[in-house]
């Protein structure tokens, strides 16, 4: 019984602690994916990390390629996509303001 209340508590600090915001002043995002940050770096990214990177899902993504609305290389089986062209599709698409 003591164990688990001790359990419990630490569990609550932590939980605390997590959701506290970081001595600076911004907000301790104790979930943020830092390996998925990462992979926007690299100049090719598999259908998983692509559709990540435009914020789609998966099938979304499969969508577009069926369509040939994003550029993708097939090497084998494996297909990989140029953030460049991930981008460049992106901006394709992109819908300008009117006036102002």
């Amino acid at each position: 019984m003591k164990n688990e209340n001790a359990s419990r508590t630490a569990n609550a600090q932590k939980l605390a602690a997590a959701s506290k915001p970081a001595e600076s002043g911004a907000p301790n995002f104790a979930t943020a994916n830092v390996e998925t940050a990462a992979n926007f770096n690299k100049p090719f990214l598999r259908p998983d990390e692509a559709a990540a990177f435009l914020g789609v899902s998966r099938r979304t993504l499969s969508n577009l390629q069926r369509r040939k609305t994003v550029s993708y290389a097939k090497l084998n089986r494996v297909v990989i996509f140029k953030t460049t062209d991930l981008l460049a599709a992106v901006e394709r698409f992109r819908v300008h303001a009117v006036g102002g």
